[in-house]
């Protein structure tokens, strides 16, 4: 019987060690969760740049799909959006419960967490060869960092980010 003994006080862990663990990993966690909230807030805001990025490039392809211009207009402020249409001038606050009429497809920026868009804009695509007036056609920020979309004169919409790097998109 004092063999039986012995052997269950070795098995198992002894409340000091399961202190001691829980704090090795508090300290861990007090470590890594600033560095994790950094890193989630630079995705949320290089996907929100890429997504508009691609939406444009869309259109663009649609337009000379179709044969005919193509219209991102991209309104800024707290409740941001954008609509792809083939007339000038869509207004993607527009009420109406999913989109606009005169959208074929209206995004906005409640899946994008805190990423603020300035400004408002519309990018044209001309539909024979998919050209754009090259320029800013939105500039996306969350906290200290920013990010912006441009066009250039053959169309192609390009992502970059300004000052902290942020994940998959180069440098403005």
């Amino acid at each position: 019987m004092p063999t039986a003994l012995r052997r269950l006080r070795q098995d198992g862990l002894t409340l000091i060690e399961l202190l001691v663990v829980a704090a090795i990993v508090a300290v861990f966690m007090a470590v890594g969760l600033p560095s994790y909230t950094d890193f989630s807030a630079r995705q949320r805001l290089a996907g929100a740049t890429e997504q508009l990025a691609l939406e444009l490039q869309q259109a663009r392809f649609d337009a000379v799909l179709a044969g005919r211009a193509m219209y991102v207009n991209v309104q800024g402020g707290p409740q941001w959006c954008y609509a792809v249409s083939h007339e000038p001038g869509c207004d993607c606050r527009a009420a109406a419960s999913p989109a606009p009429a005169c959208a074929l497809r209206r995004i906005d920026g409640s899946a994008h967490v805190q990423v603020q868009l300035t400004g408002s804009h519309e990018a044209v695509f001309d539909g024979r060869l998919g050209r754009a007036e090259p320029g800013l056609v939105a500039e996306l920020a969350l906290g200290s960092r920013s990010a912006e979309v441009r066009l250039a004169p053959s169309g192609r919409a390009r992502a970059c980010g300004q000052g902290a790097e942020l994940p998959g998109l180069p440098r403005c």
